[in-house]
């Protein structure tokens, strides 16, 4: 699509705005440490120098050309110094900006963090993410970074640089967007094959730390096929979604549910004993096969086939994938709309299930 920026762009972008904030930062540092010696501002007079040391330094020492918006505080949080971007960050004149306090351009639920920000006891950069409040009323997410100035007499005085988060957050949320895209199934929105064979992975590696017993489900759905053909994928789509809702209520917090193809799901259980394990396959073939399914075509009455595998060995993905798939089989052979179960560590099993040619095909069950 036009327009649509690749998520090597969205890193990219974002990269180029944690740069923009380092080099504010960096300023801030310079200033503070006095490795600047001089700063070029712009006064109602015109273009001025002003050393670090001069007389007029607690008032005007923010970087005229600076990228991010920069303002000079007094103690009491007084704008006395303003550049140009500051002020076109909150959408108002510059005149209007110098000379109110600094809250007036911070939202109301943010300034508690302000104030905390400038009263902060050390001189190092600090940093807080705050809403600024524009002049029309709209409002923009910023990163606030304050040191204090050194030298001068009297009531401390504060740099403040404000880096607008618009197009970061923007970027961020794109990117989240695409991670979803890329580990979650769209129809139904659970994770997708290789994020459930990942997780099956990260459990099998578990098991090996510390001797849990992971049980890996495959449910299919009872002739699937008759269902599209008969009322149409649009309705194929709906049955498939209302499943997952109720297989969704029927599993435990910490479980996984995935789609690994067409109308196959994966189930992955951490520390399932094979007693809960056909307890939870049972819950899960009830749901759905207990209740008609009502679509736009009207009530359809669906049921599941489940294979279970409990592990308690140490079983490659592949291998424990295959013994739940053979259970699979047997269920679809056996009459459909049941569950069969086999132990990971059931030698025999496995070696009926190599006898019988290996894994089954049962998308046209």
């Amino acid at each position: 699509m036009k327009g649509q920026r690749t998520p090597r762009q969205l890193w990219r972008e974002n990269a180029e705005l944690r740069k923009r904030l380092e080099e504010a930062e960096a300023s801030l540092r310079a200033i503070r440490d006095l490795e600047v010696d001089a700063l070029v501002v712009r006064t109602e007079h015109g273009k001025r120098v002003f050393t670090l040391h001069g007389a007029e330094h607690p008032y005007r020492v923010l970087i005229e050309e600076m990228n991010e918006g920069a303002v000079t505080l007094d103690s009491q949080g007084g704008v006395l110094y303003s550049n140009p971007r500051f002020a076109d960050m909150v959408k108002a004149p510059l005149e209007q900006v110098v000379g109110v306090s600094i809250y007036r351009w911070v939202m109301p639920e943010d300034r508690a963090g302000l104030e905390a920000l400038l009263k902060s006891a050390n001189s190092i950069t600090r940093r807080r993410e705050v809403r600024l409040r524009c002049m029309d009323g709209s409002e923009i997410a910023s990163n606030l970074s304050s040191s204090t100035l050194p030298g001068g007499e009297g009531p401390a005085c504060f740099c403040l640089v404000a880096t607008d988060l618009t197009d970061q957050n923007r970027a961020r949320t794109a990117l989240e967007a695409w991670h979803q895209q890329a580990t979650h199934d769209c129809l139904t929105g659970v994770f997708n094959r290789s994020a459930i064979l990942e997780i099956l992975q990260r459990e099998l590696a578990r098991r090996k730390r510390d001797g849990s017993s992971p049980c890996l489900t495959i449910a299919d759905v009872d002739h699937f096929k008759s269902v599209n053909d008969t009322y149409g994928h649009t309705v194929g789509d709906e049955v498939l979604r209302e499943i997952i809702r109720r297989l969704q209520a029927q599993i435990r917090p910490y479980d996984s549910i995935g789609r690994y193809g067409g109308e196959e799901f994966l189930v992955v259980a951490p520390n399932c004993s094979s007693a809960r394990a056909r307890t939870l396959a049972e819950r899960l073939r009830t749901c759905v096969a207990n209740r008609p399914f009502q679509t736009d075509a009207g009530v359809i009455p669906i049921t599941l086939s489940l294979g279970v595998v409990t592990c308690s060995g140490n079983l490659a993905v592949d291998t424990l994938f295959d013994l739940a798939d053979g259970a699979l089989y047997r269920a679809k052979h056996n009459g459909r709309n049941r569950v069969e179960l086999t132990a990971g560590d059931d030698v025999g099993a496995r070696r009926r299930f190599a006898a019988a040619g290996g894994m089954a095909q049962t998308s046209d069950f």
